[in-house]
């Protein structure tokens, strides 16, 4: 069964074909990056170190922080479901700086 993702999910790293076993299995991650220029810019991915490296290395990281290489991972979340974490993205890109700053300190 290949898993086929729609915009936005387009985000993930490629069609992966997967049995139910391992759809079952399947964890997604919403992650915080600090850029170089100490911006944060939140996302979601079904591979964390894979996005990671994506955002560092290739044409598939996101387009807002291309000019601000390398980032670095400070913060991340475990959902077991794409709705969840989709949601939970959602509601933290919302937030303001400081808000943000308070979740990478587990203040909040």
């Amino acid at each position: 069964m290949c898993v086929r993702l729609t915009l936005p999910a387009l985000r993930f790293a490629q069609c992966k074909h997967t049995t139910k076993h391992e759809e079952a299995n399947m964890k997604y991650f919403v992650y915080i990056v600090r850029c170089s220029d100490n911006s944060l810019y939140t996302g979601f991915t079904n591979n964390i170190e894979h996005r990671v490296w994506q955002h560092n290395n290739s044409k598939f990281g996101a387009k807002s922080i291309k000019g601000k290489r390398p980032v670095n991972l400070v913060y991340s979340e475990t959902y077991e479901t794409l709705g969840e974490a989709l949601r939970r993205e959602r509601e933290i890109k919302g937030w303001r700086r400081e808000k943000k700053q308070e979740l990478i300190k587990g203040l909040h």
